[in-house]
């Protein structure tokens, strides 16, 4: 019976994506580079496609447009994602309204340029020089009251919104654009509205006047204000205009409070951020032509907290950046800038050179929802919400395509609940939780296990493991929640001390949570310096900036860091690290400088000619088990300070499919025999038996400057090598902390 019913929803899946597939009109870019939060683009990625094809003039822009965003609408209706019943059932989302929009471009077939109605006149077509100038609003559809009530609001409101987003884009420089904001109630699935820089005109589903409504007409504003010359990319544009309507529209309506659950905005998530900042979020695109919806909503909402994070350390970042972005864009450019994120982030790291205690790229690269590239393969992400005695968890699992498609797949995830006292948690809502359409849901809830304490939540879906962590019973009631709360893993008791925007506030570490009930105000935009220190162990200092509502921290303990050496000699190495580092960025880990430093590691699953990852785009974080080749100029000495690798329990290591670069964890010689492979959840194999099964090629391959390539039958510490999967997903390798015998080299 259930084999059945998962071959139904293979075929009800399989409509879905075939009915989007075959509405998609034109593409709207085009890829130029795939690097890594490096990429590159012409043209708007993950908007509605307008077809422009035979367009002549304004009318038929506006008729194309129109009929566009119609189809758009219907195709979303009928992939709806469930996970919107499932929070609102729980009480995350209390609005009437997600949010969701999107913006409808028209763009010029070969150059991706957008097409607008002004563009359309032979004068403008020849050559379209950009500035700035002013908007005038026309309302189409509303009562005569409340046009006239947002006409005047609008107004008032233009010297906040240009004081934080600068003033908007007119072509010729100094004239004024109307743009239509248009009262839209057929849009249900785009509930947050649309807006189109090819015809200038927003349209939103409804508007009572609530803090939320000014909120979504305020983020609709700011796209409009940067009209033809939007970003190319959700991440950025979308990102960027929410962050920035919610710095407005607090000054304009300092009720406003973008964490209400009712009133506020429902996909905001930067008290969430340690616990949701997951590699699946990259992407080029929010919404995926096959519909499956439920990734963007974390997109949408972690995109803005990234940039708040960046305002944070300037509230005049956004009005800063679009005036450098204004002054230096060339449509006629080969990458125009919109699409260009190396320049884009050249363009920010000049206005705020750090973030979060981090240089502006490395910081830029820590974040998942802002990697652009398309990463090819099985996804599974986790979205998850502590709460008091329970936590809400949305399992996403889904395969995406080379052209940045997202497949919603069906399985069955297996979780296991643990704590300091127990392997094995009870939860009465059980262990297992089954995805379809690419969601899976649960809601466990804890009761009788010794009061506040971290519980580690393991994840199986299909042989991909994920581990996120609950800090339970210190979050407080429901609005009214602790400022800051959250968990040191790794340390069961220790403290934490946070310090910044005039507050010094110690904490104790009890069972790996803690909670700062008082003494901070999250009611702006705050900027703090973490402390903490596990018992016993060393201190380390971070840093993290906050906004509105709470704060879910999640740090690290360190134990004990040791100082690790190795003499490198010139030329290339294949090679990693014994530790886990206490810095982030590679240089600075290696003591090499950064100019100097040639560093690259290969990601099996990157789309494009390339697929190594080079310095200082490297996204994996160096640690143990990571594989690099290291180019050197002279003999060197390494000096690295980190966390021993534990030495207790085996190393386990997640391979894709094809060849994986990878290194010896440990500190130790060892030995290629002792490897074992896990496919999925079964037991553990040897290479042979793994190789035979089809999980995996039995050689495992090394590289030294005097022979080249050989295969390894001992592995030395600092030392790099080659496995290769072959399975697409769920074959793991697993390295017992055994030292090599000195027969087995």
């Amino acid at each position: 019976m259930r084999s059945t019913s998962s071959r139904l929803c293979g075929v009800v899946i399989g409509v879905y994506i075939l009915l989007c597939s075959l509405v998609s009109a034109q593409s709207t870019y085009e890829v130029l580079d795939n690097t890594p939060f490096e990429t590159r683009v012409r043209g708007i990625a993950g908007v509605i496609a307008v077809d422009s094809s035979g367009v002549r003039n304004a009318n038929q822009l506006r008729w194309r447009t129109q009929y566009a965003i119609r189809d758009a609408e219907w195709r979303l209706r009928r992939t709806r994602p469930r996970v919107v019943h499932f929070l609102r059932r729980y009480g995350f989302w209390r609005g009437k309204r997600i949010g969701i929009d999107m913006l409808a471009v028209a763009v010029e077939p070969r150059s991706k340029r957008i097409l607008t109605t002004s563009s359309l006149s032979a004068p403008a077509r020849a050559k379209r020089v950009f500035g700035t100038g002013k908007v005038e609003f026309e309302f189409i559809g509303f009562r005569k009251e409340v046009a006239e009530s947002l006409r005047n609001w609008l107004n008032s409101a233009m010297p906040t919104l240009i004081e934080v987003y600068g003033n908007p884009v007119s072509t010729p420089p100094g004239s004024t654009r109307k743009v239509k904001i248009i009262l839209d109630t057929t849009l249900d699935a785009l509930d947050g509205g649309v807006y189109s820089p090819s015809t200038d005109e927003i349209r939103i589903s409804n508007f009572e006047g609530r803090n939320f409504d000014y909120f979504n007409l305020v983020h609709h504003v700011l796209h409009a204000f940067r009209g033809p010359l939007v970003l190319s990319y959700p991440a950025w544009e979308e990102g960027m205009a929410r962050a920035a309507a919610i710095i407005a529209t607090k000054k304009l309506l300092p009720k406003f409070d973008p964490s209400d659950p009712m009133d506020g905005d429902p996909l905001f998530l930067m008290p969430l951020y340690d616990l949701l900042n997951q590699p699946p979020l990259g992407n080029p695109l929010f919404i995926p032509p096959s519909g499956y919806q439920t990734m963007a909503f974390w997109r949408y909402g972690m995109s803005a907290a990234a940039w708040l994070k960046v305002a944070v350390e300037d509230e005049g970042f956004f009005r800063k950046f679009n005036e450098t972005y204004y002054s230096r864009y060339n449509e006629r450019a080969s990458t125009p800038l919109s699409g260009n994120v190396p320049a884009l982030k050249y363009i920010a790291s000049r206005i705020v050179k750090q973030v979060e205690g981090m240089d502006f790229y490395d910081w830029y690269r820590r974040q998942w929802v802002l990697d652009t590239s398309v990463r090819s393969g099985f996804k599974l992400y986790v979205f998850n919400v502590p709460l008091e005695i329970g936590v809400l968890i949305a399992i996403c699992y889904y395969r995406t395509t080379p052209d940045g498609n997202e497949i919603p797949l069906n399985a069955l995830a297996q979780l296991i609940y643990s704590n300091d006292m127990s392997d094995d948690l009870y939860a009465e809502e059980g262990n297992e939780a089954e995805i379809f359409f690419g969601d899976g849901f649960i809601a466990p809830q804890f009761f009788n296990i010794g009061g506040p304490n971290l519980i580690r939540i393991d994840i199986a879906v299909e042989g991909m493991r994920t581990v996120v962590y609950f800090p339970y019973n210190v979050r407080g009631e429901i609005n009214k929640e602790n400022p800051i709360f959250g968990g040191l893993v790794g340390a069961d008791s220790g403290q934490v001390v946070v310090k910044g925007d005039g507050v010094s506030e110690s904490v104790n570490v009890s069972r790996g949570v803690f909670a700062i009930t008082s003494g901070v105000d999250l009611n702006g935009l705050r900027k703090f310096t973490i402390e903490h220190t596990p018992l016993g162990g060393i201190t380390m200092t971070e840093h993290r900036n906050m906004c509105f509502g709470f704060y879910v921290l999640m740090l690290n303990g360190r134990a004990s860091v040791v100082t690790v050496e190795k003499v490198f000699k010139r030329g290339w190495h294949l090679f990693g690290v014994p530790v886990i580092p206490i810095k982030t960025d590679e240089a600075d880990i290696l003591g090499i400088p950064k100019e100097k430093l040639l560093l690259a590691h290969w990601q099996p699953n990157l789309v494009g000619v390339s697929r190594y990852e080079v310095y200082p785009n490297i996204s994996t974080p160096m640690h143990p088990g990571v594989g690099y080749w290291l180019l050197l100029d002279s003999d060197y000495k390494v000096t690295v300070q980190g966390t021993p690798t534990p030495a207790d329990e085996p190393f386990e290591i997640p391979l894709l499919g094809g060849f994986n670069q990878l290194a010896n964890p440990f500190p130790f010689p060892i030995s290629v025999n002792d490897f074992m492979v896990v496919y999925k959840d079964g037991e553990p194999l040897s290479l042979q038996t793994a190789s035979q099964m089809g999980y995996i090629d039995p050689n495992v391959w090394i590289w030294t400057q005097e022979e080249g390539y050989k295969r390894a039958t001992t592995i030395e510490p600092w030392s790099g090598f080659w496995v290769r999967s072959l399975q697409p997903v769920g074959v793991w390798l697993i390295i017992p902390p055994v030292r090599a015998k000195s027969n087995g080299r």
